[in-house]
C-alpha cells in the first residue's frame, strides 16, 4: 500500500454558499461542527527523542443535527483536513456514521469520527482542523474550525 497522495489546497480556494439551504424541511442541517476534541487536547507526533508523553492519536469526531426523525445522513463521505502553512492538507476521511435521536426539535445527530495519528506531517504546536462533508451528489459543507489538538515533539 502507497501512502496517500498529498494535495494541498489553498485556504482562499474553498468557497462558502447556500449549497445545503435548498434541501426539504425535513432534511434541513440545523448545525454541522466538530465537537471533539471540544477541550484542548495534546497529541504526539512521535518524532522526539525520547517515548511520547502525550497520546499519539486523537479522536475527531463532527456532528451533523437535523429534525428528530426525519433528517438522513446529509453526507456519503466526510474528509478531514490541518491547515499547514496556509494551506488544508487532508489527514482523513470516512464514510461511517453513527445516529443518535433525542426526540427534540433538532435532536437527530449523525456522527462522523475519525482517528488521527498526525505523525511529523504537520508542524508541532496548535492545529486548525475541518472538516468537509460531501453529499451523493457532490455537494460540500465545511465546518467551522477547532483549533483544540496540539501536537508536542517530545
Amino acid at each position: 500500500m502507497s501512502a496517500p497522495a498529498i494535495t494541498p489546497i489553498p485556504l482562499a480556494a474553498v468557497p462558502t454558499g447556500p449549497g445545503f439551504t435548498a434541501a426539504p424541511a425535513a432534511q434541513l442541517i440545523n448545525s454541522w461542527d466538530i465537537t471533539a476534541p471540544a477541550a484542548a487536547t495534546l497529541v504526539s507526533d512521535n518524532a522526539g527523542p525520547a517515548a511520547p508523553v502525550n497520546p499519539l492519536s486523537v479522536v475527531i469526531n463532527v456532528d451533523a443535527f437535523g429534525p428528530t426523525a426525519t433528517f438522513s445522513a446529509p453526507f456519503t463521505r466526510v474528509d478531514f483536513y490541518a491547515l499547514v502553512g496556509g494551506n488544508l492538507q487532508q489527514i482523513g476521511t470516512t464514510t461511517a456514521f453513527v445516529t443518535v435521536d433525542d426526540g427534540s426539535a433538532f435532536g437527530r445527530r449523525h456522527r462522523y469520527s475519525f482517528t488521527w495519528t498526525p505523525g511529523t506531517s504537520v508542524p508541532t504546536g496548535a492545529q486548525t482542523i475541518y472538516a468537509v462533508g460531501v453529499s451523493a451528489t457532490g455537494a460540500g459543507l465545511v465546518t467551522a474550525a477547532n483549533v483544540n489538538i496540539t501536537t508536542t515533539n517530545p
